[in-house]
C-alpha cells in the first residue's frame, strides 16, 4: 500500500511548481509591458502637443505621429478626463512602468531560481519514488527541502502540541 504522505508530498510539489510557474508567466508579461513603456511616453507627447485639437468625452483620437512623419497615431482615451488629464494619466502610466523595470526582473529572477529549485526537488522525488518501497515514507530531507521551498504538505505541519505553552498576546480593542 502506498504511504499517504508521499502521494501528499508529490501533489504539493506539483502544485506549488505549476503556482511559480504561473507567477513567472506574468512576471514575463509585465516585463513585456514595461520594455513597451517607451510608446506611451510618445503618446503622452504627441497628445501634449495637440492638446488644441481634443476635447472632453473623446474615446480616441487620430493625430499626427511626431515620431513617425506622413503617419497617424490613433491613441485611447478616457471620456470622462479633460485632454490634458488623459496626457497626465499616460505620463503616470509611463512613470510606474519604468519605475517598476527593475523590481519586476529582480521578481522573476526571484521566481525562476525558485522554479528550477522546485523542478530539480521534483525530479530528485519522483527517482526516489520509482527505486522506493510503495510503504516507506518519504525521507527526511525531501520533507526538509519541501519545507525550505515553502511547500505546503498536509500531514507534515508542525505539532500543534508545540505551541500549547505559548501565549497569545491580548489584542486591543
Amino acid at each position: 500500500m502506498l504511504h499517504p504522505l508521499r502521494r501528499a508530498l508529490r501533489r504539493a510539489m506539483a502544485h506549488t511548481l505549476d503556482r511559480a510557474r504561473r507567477k513567472a508567466g506574468k512576471l514575463r508579461e509585465e516585463q513585456a509591458a514595461c520594455a513597451a513603456a517607451h510608446t506611451l511616453l510618445e503618446c503622452g507627447e504627441i497628445l501634449k502637443a495637440n492638446l488644441g485639437a481634443l476635447r472632453r468625452g473623446m474615446t480616441q483620437a487620430s493625430l499626427p505621429d511626431l515620431y513617425h512623419p506622413g503617419q497617424e497615431r490613433t491613441i485611447e482615451l478616457d471620456p470622462r478626463l479633460l485632454p490634458l488629464e488623459n496626457a497626465r494619466r499616460i505620463f503616470k502610466k509611463h512613470r510606474k512602468l519604468v519605475d517598476g523595470e527593475a523590481k519586476v526582473a529582480e521578481q522573476l529572477a526571484l521566481c525562476q531560481a525558485e522554479e528550477s529549485a522546485l523542478a530539480s526537488l521534483a525530479e530528485r522525488y519522483a527517482a526516489w519514488e520509482e527505486a522506493a518501497a510503495p510503504d516507506l515514507a518519504p525521507p527526511p530531507d525531501f520533507t526538509a527541502d519541501a519545507a525550505k521551498l515553502r511547500i505546503h504538505v498536509p500531514g507534515l505541519e508542525a505539532d500543534p502540541s508545540s505551541t500549547e505553552g505559548e501565549e497569545t498576546p491580548a489584542r486591543a480593542p
